[in-house]
This record gives C-alpha cells, structure tokens and sequence, in this order.
C-alpha cells in the first residue's frame, strides 16, 4: 500500500479513486524559489466506501489492556519467524511499547490500544519490511514519501523540532526518533492533527514534523483514514480494527 504523502508531496496531484480506478490530475506547477519541492498538505476528503466494520472513534479511553495486547503479539511471534525466516530476513524482537502507547495516547485522549495497532499494522509486526529501518523508532511511516532523505530537509511555518529527539538523517527513508518514546508520541500527534483543531495538550512538546500539513480536525473515526493516511485506503481503518485489533481479544 502506497503512503498517501508520496503521491501529495512528490507529484502535486489531486488522486481520485473511483470503482477500483484511480486517476491522477496533474496541477499546474507554479514558480519555485528552489527546485526541491516542500510536502503538502493532505487531502481533505477521504474516498469513499462501503463498510461493515463497526465504527469506533480515534478518540477516546482504550479498550484493550495492556495484557492483552502483549498477548496478541506474543500469538504471533512465531509466525513472524517463519515468515522472515522465508524471506531470508532476521526476525526482529518486538520493541516495549505497548505501555508507551496506552499512557501517552490517554494523555492527549487518543484510544492508545488501536494506535498500537495501526503500528503492527504500519510495521508489519515491527518487523518492518518497507524502507523505514527498526532503529529509527518511527512506528508509522511518518515522512517516508518514497524517496530517501537529504538531511537538508525544512520544517513548515514556525514549527521547529529538537534534533536530540527528532532527526532527518541523509539517505535514510522517514524521520529518525531517538528514543521509542518519541516516536510513539509523535505518531500519537499525528493522530492528534486529524481528529482535532485544538493545539497540542499544555506542556507537550511538538514531535511530529507532519502535524502541520494534515488538514485539522477532518478524521473522527478510524475508517476516516481512509484514502487520508494511504492510498487509494480503501479498508485501511476497517483493517486495523478487524485485522489486528479485534484479536487482542480472543
């Protein structure tokens, strides 16, 4: 699944999904004062489909405990094993942080347990098999677009970011956070920048570098992710509910 930023930032195209077609309308470019190009902002309307999953809000007090969430990857280590054992892979240890999600997303009322869910689902069980590397704590993909990175990169508007947390390291893909606590939070931000327009919580610290190009406020439930957080995203939110959350409890 192609992350919805690298058609936005890398193409400047409005996309359009439409009975399993998707169309790409080129905009007409207007003059820069450089040649690289600045990510924009995301898509305001998500794409549109039917769904039999239940609807459950990205806000809110988490359902799943703790314990049930380390159960649910504790099921699967062993088939992660064998399937990256197939593809000649070293399994990776899936880091600590089920407690990270649930105490940081309860404090910017943010439903912890499914955010930790959208990252086995981002990271493929941590074992992360797409371009972001297990060292650099980015649990969602945030600004990986497609293209490694030039250290060189900018921050929109008066955002700025502590480079002893958050980092762009050259030739790397997505930002480089230097404790799995940041990257945690930062990805709850992230999730903060859809479901609302209200600034961060008192005394918390900007660490996502993304949550000023995500229209504010336009995502309520997790299926509103869909076609927003990639692309074209149908059943995104719907997967991360029934493919993932839904087995913690059983």
């Amino acid at each position: 699944m192609i992350p919805l930023r690298i058609v936005a930032e890398n193409l400047d195209c409005d996309v359009l999904f439409d009975k399993g077609v998707i169309a790409l309308t080129t905009k007409k470019a207007e003059p820069q004062d450089e040649p690289k190009e600045e990510p924009k902002e995301e898509p305001k309307e998500p794409i549109k489909e039917e769904s039999k999953t239940e609807i459950i809000s990205i806000k809110g007090p988490a359902i799943a405990t703790s314990e049930q969430l380390k159960r649910l990857v504790k099921r699967e280590e062993d088939r992660m094993k064998v399937k990256m054992e197939s593809q000649g892979r070293p399994f990776e240890p899936f880091p600590d942080v089920v407690d990270l999600y649930l105490e940081i997303g309860k404090e910017y009322g943010i439903r912890g347990d499914l955010a930790y869910c959208q990252a086995l689902k981002e990271t493929g069980y941590f074992q992360f098999t797409g371009q972001v590397q297990p060292f650099q704590n980015n649990y969602c993909g945030l600004w990986a677009t497609g293209s490694p990175l030039t250290g060189e990169e900018t921050l929109k508007g008066k955002d700025t970011m502590d480079i002893n947390k958050v980092q762009f390291l050259k030739g790397y893909h997505g930002l480089t956070f230097k404790k799995p606590e940041y990257g945690v939070e930062a990805h709850i931000q992230h999730l903060y920048a859809y479901v609302t327009k209200d600034d961060l919580p008192k005394g918390k610290e900007l660490l996502d570098p993304r949550f000023s190009y995500v229209n504010r406020g336009v995502a309520t439930n997790w299926n509103d992710l869909n076609g927003r957080w990639a692309v074209p995203g149908v059943g995104y939110g719907e997967s991360i509910i029934d493919d993932y959350w839904k087995k913690a409890f059983k």
